[in-house]
C-alpha cells in the first residue's frame, strides 16, 4: 500500500468481505484517498516470464520461465539467511578483515552489527533477498572496492547508529529495485538508502546505478565526496540522490544524474519531490560545493534548513527549480526555520523547452508572512536567461513575486534595506551575447488584440454582482486602450479566443498599467470553455507582473500543453485565450497591444548538453553530435562563451555545460528578436519588446 510519497507498507490480507479487506497489522501511515496499492502472492497472478509463486501449504514452487517451457531442473532454491556473519553479539570480536569473497543468493549478504574495526574489501555481493551489508551500531568499520548488485533491500545499511563508518570506491547497482535504463522492472517495495552512513562517516568515490529511494544518506559531521549517483528515487518520492538531516556535513564534488521520483501509486495531481541534494528538517551548517546535478525535480532543495553554504555547484536541466528553499516550520525561530543560507558562485542552467520548468531559484514559505527575505544571501551566480529573463520566484500564502536579474539585484526589504541578492551575478542573455534563441514564425494570432474593433471578443468575469466594467480609452501609443475595473469580488479580463497547438512555442507581449504601483497581475493562457470543456491553463505556470501606474511593455514565452481550436465542432471548444487574473476589488488595469505569435522550434536552433566526468581522473569527451563538424563547431561553454575544442577534457568529478550558437540568429541590440526580423534596431536590452523588436512607444 502506497500510503505517502516516501513509504510502501507490505501487509498480509487476513479476510475479505465484499469490497472490504482486513490487514494483519496497521499500515505504517494512515491510508489516504487516491493513493495506490497492489496485490501479490497468489498463483493465478503469474502472468509473465520471470514470475514465481511458492505455496507454503503444499510446499510447491511455480515458475514462469523466460522461454515459456517447463522449469525442469533449471531452478535452484536457496534459503541461507546470512552469507557471512561478523556480528559482535556476545564476544569482543574486532579487527576483522574479510576480503575477496563472493556471496550470492542469500537473504543478507554480510552482517557486521556492533563490529569494531571490521573491513570488507574486494567483495562481490549479488542477488540478495534483503540487505547487502548490515553494519548497525558498528564502530570504525567500512566497505571498500566491493560490488553490491541487485539487493532486495538497501545495499549498505547502518540504521543510523554507526560511528565513523566509511564506504570507499564501491559499485552499487539496483539497491532495493531492479531497473533497466532508469525504468523499474521489479515490484515496488519499501526502500531506504543505497548507502547509509552513520555519525562522522565518510562516503567517497562510490558509483551508484539504480536505487529505490535515496542514493546516499549521511548523518552529522560526515563527508560525502567524489561519488557518482545515477537513477535514484525509482520507487519512492520525497527523496534525494544525496539527502541529510545531519548538521555540519560536507557534500562535495559528487555527480548526480537522473533523480526520477517514484510516481506509481501516487496521485497524478501531486508533483514529484525528487531532489538532487536534499537538506532536510532543521539541518544546520551543511556545505554543498563542487557538485553537478542533472535531471532531478529540483537540483538542490533546502527544507527548513539554516546556515547552509551552497557554493560552486553546476545545476543543469533539473525539471522544476535548480535551487529551491522551502519553509513550513518555526521550531527554532519564531519567524521561520529557513535563514542564514549562502548561495554563491553556482552555474545555473534551467531546463529548456519544458512545460514543467520553473525559474532557476524558488523560495517558498507556508508560514503566515508575506516575504522570504531571511532565506538566503546570493552572490556571483551565473544564470542562463536566453529563453526567459525570470530567474527567481518567491511564494508566500497570500502572494508571490517574480524577478529578472536586475529586479532581483535591486530587491529591498519592507524597511527599504538591500536584500543582498546577487550583486555580482552574471547571465547569458540576448543582451550579453547579441544572440536570439528563436525565430518568429507567424503573425499575431489574437483577434482584435490591438483593439482595432473596440472590445469585440473581449470579456470579463467575477463571481457576484456588481460586476467589473470594461471601458475603451484613447492613448498615445496604441490605437485604443482597454481599462478594466474589478467587480466586488476577484476579477479577470479575457482576450478574444484563438487556436493553439500542443508543444508549439508562443511569444506573448502586451502593454499594461495598473491602478497602483506594485499591483500583482497574473497573466496566463488557458482553455476558454465550451461544451463540457473547462478553463484549465495551457501553460505550465502563470506569468507574474508587478505593475506600475505608468505604461510598461511585458513579454514572455511559453509552450502550449494542449491543442485547442477556435469553435471546434468536435470538442465544442470556444478556443484558447489570454487571461489577466487576480484583479482584486477596488483595483483596475489598462491593457493595449496584446500580441501572441508562434515561434520556430527553438530546440532546432538552440542545443545544450552537459559533459559529465564521474571518474577521479581527467576525461576527454567527444562532441555529442558525433562527426557532424558544423554542429560541433557551434558549441560554446556556458561559463565564458568560448568555443569548445573537441575532444574536450573535463576535470575529475566535474562537468561543463555547453550550448550552441547559430550565426544566423544574431541580435545586435539584445532584445531577443533576431536582426532580420527586428524593425526597431537599437532597442535597449533592458526593454521588453513585441514580435517586431519594438519597445513601448517605438
Amino acid at each position: 500500500i502506497r500510503t505517502n510519497a516516501w513509504d510502501i507498507s507490505d501487509r498480509k490480507i487476513t479476510a475479505i468481505s465484499g469490497f472490504k479487506f482486513t490487514l494483519d497489522t496497521l499500515s505504517n501511515y494512515p491510508i489516504q484517498k487516491d493513493w495506490g496499492y497492489y496485490f501479490y502472492g497468489q498463483r493465478w497472478m503469474l502472468d509473465g516470464p520471470g514470475e514465481w509463486h511458492y505455496n507454503t501449504t503444499t510446499k510447491t514452487l511455480s515458475v514462469w520461465m523466460a522461454d515459456n517451457n517447463a522449469p525442469g531442473n533449471r531452478v535452484s532454491i536457496g534459503e541461507r539467511a546470512i552469507g557471512i556473519d561478523a556480528t559482535n553479539e556476545f564476544t569482543n570480536q574486532s579487527n576483522i578483515r574479510i576480503e575477496g569473497i563472493a556471496v550470492q543468493n542469500v537473504v543478507t549478504g554480510v552482517r557486521m552489527n556492533r563490529a569494531t574495526n571490521t573491513l570488507l574489501r574486494n567483495m562481490s555481493i549479488v542477488d540478495t533477498l534483503g540487505m547487502g551489508v548490515v553494519a548497525i551500531a558498528s564502530t570504525d568499520s567500512g566497505v571498500e572496492t566491493s560490488q553490491i548488485i541487485r539487493t532486495g533491500g538497501d545495499a549498505i545499511s547502518v540504521d543510523g547508529v554507526a560511528t565513523r563508518f566509511h564506504a570507499y570506491d564501491n559499485l552499487v547497482i539496483d539497491s532495493s529495485v531492479q531497473s533497466k535504463n532508469g525504468i523499474v522492472t521489479s515490484l515496488p517495495v519499501h526502500a531506504r538508502m543505497a548507502i547509509e552512513g552513520g555519525l562522522n562517516s565518510v562516503i567517497r568515490g562510490n558509483r551508484i546505478y539504480g536505487a529505490g529511494y535515496l542514493g546516499i544518506w549521511p548523518y552529522e559531521n560526515s563527508v560525502v565526496s567524489g561519488n557518482h549517483i545515477e537513477n535514484t528515487c525509482l520507487v519512492l518520492d520525497d527523496c534525494g540522490a544525496i539527502g541529510t538531516r545531519g548538521s555540519n556535513s560536507i557534500i562535495e564534488n559528487n555527480t548526480v544524474v537522473g533523480v526520477i521520483g517514484g510516481l506509481s501509486g501516487k496521485p497524478a495531481y501531486i508533483a514529484s519531490e525528487s531532489q538532487g541534494i536534499y537538506v532536510d528538517d532543521l539541518a544546520v551548517g551543511v556545505t554543498i560545493r563542487g557538485n553537478t546535478i542533472v535531471d532531478a525535480q529540483n537540483g538542490i532543495n533546502l527544507h527548513n534548513a539554516r546556515n547552509t553554504r551552497v557554493e560552486n555547484n553546476t545545476l543543469y536541466s533539473n525539471r522544476a527549480h535548480q535551487i529551491r528553499l522551502q519553509e513550513d516550520t518555526k521550531t527554532l525561530h519564531p519567524e521561520g526555520d529557513v535563514y542564514g543560507n549562502l548561495i554563491i558562485n553556482n552555474r545555473i542552467f534551467p531546463k529548456l523547452f519544458s512545460t514543467l520548468a520553473k525559474p532557476a531559484i524558488g523560495q517558498l514559505t507556508g508560514l503566515a508572512k508575506n516575504n522570504t527575505d531571511r532565506f538566503a544571501s546570493y552572490d556571483r551566480n551565473h544564470y542562463f536567461t536566453l529563453m526567459s529573463p525570470v530567474i527567481s520566484t518567491e511564494i508566500w500564502p497570500s502572494g508571490y513575486a517574480a524577478y529578472t536579474l536586475p529586479t532581483w539585484q535591486s530587491a529591498v526589504t519592507a524597511a527599504n534595506l538591500s536584500r543582498n541578492l546577487d550583486p555580482a551575478a552574471s547571465e547569458v542573455s540576448s543582451a550579453s551575447i547579441s544572440y536570439a534563441a528563436y525565430r518568429v514564425a507567424g503573425t499575431n494570432i489574437v483577434p482584435n488584440g490591438k483593439l482595432n474593433a473596440g472590445i469585440t471578443g473581449w470579456s470579463a468575469w467575477n463571481q457576484t454582482a456588481p460586476y467589473g466594467q470594461m471601458v475603451l480609452e484613447p492613448c498615445t501609443h496604441a490605437i485604443q486602450c482597454l481599462r478594466y475595473t474589478a467587480g466586488v469580488t476577484q476579477s479577470l479580463l479575457s482576450s478574444p479566443n484563438f487556436s493553439v497547438q500542443k508543444d508549439q512555442s508562443y511569444r506573448v507581449s502586451f502593454d499594461l498599467k495598473t491602478g497602483t504601483n506594485n499591483q500583482i497581475v497574473e497573466v496566463v493562457s488557458r482553455r476558454g470553455g465550451g461544451g463540457n470543456n473547462g478553463y484549465e491553463a495551457v501553460m505550465e505556470a502563470p506569468f507574474i507582473v508587478t505593475g506600475a501606474t505608468t505604461w510598461r511593455r511585458y513579454s514572455f514565452i511559453f509552450e502550449a500543453t494542449a491543442t485547442i481550436n477556435v469553435s471546434d465542432p468536435v470538442t465544442l471548444d470556444y478556443g484558447a485565450r489570454i487571461d489577466f487574473n487576480r484583479i482584486l476589488p477596488g483595483q483596475n488595469i489598462t491593457v493595449a497591444n496584446l500580441e501572441m505569435v508562434p515561434l520556430s522550434a527553438a530546440d532546432a536552433t538552440l542545443r545544450s548538453h552537459i559533459l559529465v566526468n564521474p571518474t577521479g581522473a581527467p576525461l576527454a569527451l567527444n562532441c555529442p553530435d558525433g562527426n557532424n563538424a558544423l554542429l560541433c563547431s557551434e558549441y560554446v561553454r556556458f561559463t565564458d562563451n568560448q568555443n569548445v575544442i573537441w575532444p574536450y577534457t573535463v576535470a575529475p568529478h566535474g562537468s561543463e555545460i555547453i550550448y550552441s550558437r547559430d550565426s544566423s540568429l544574431t541580435d545586435v541590440d539584445g532584445d531577443s528578436i533576431l536582426d532580420s526580423q527586428d524593425i526597431c534596431n537599437g532597442t535597449g536590452a533592458s526593454l521588453a519588446v513585441n514580435a517586431s523588436g519594438c519597445a513601448l512607444g517605438q
